[in-house]
């Protein structure tokens, strides 16, 4: 499957700290299903590989700024 932009709206509002029901009303889907969707989500491919590259991008993002170095966004394309 693709990564839509449903989907990318349901990872960027977890990202946020909403729960994956919550999530997944933000990202468009309906009440009613919310919760359902956010199962199926959670264990979709492209949501989990998203996910992954936020979590990477993050700690080496945190491990620059520990290391008082600027964090180089070349680095990104190696990720």
């Amino acid at each position: 499957m693709a990564f839509t932009e449903k989907k990318r709206r349901f990872v960027e509002a977890l990202r946020k700290g909403l729960s994956g029901k919550d999530a997944a009303i933000a990202a468009g889907y309906s009440e009613r299903g919310a919760s359902q969707a956010a199962s199926r989500l959670m264990k979709d491919q492209d949501v989990l590989e998203a996910l992954e590259r936020h979590d990477k991008i993050n700690k080496a993002k945190e491990e620059a700024k520990e290391q008082g170095k600027t964090f180089n966004v070349a680095a990104l394309s190696q990720m």
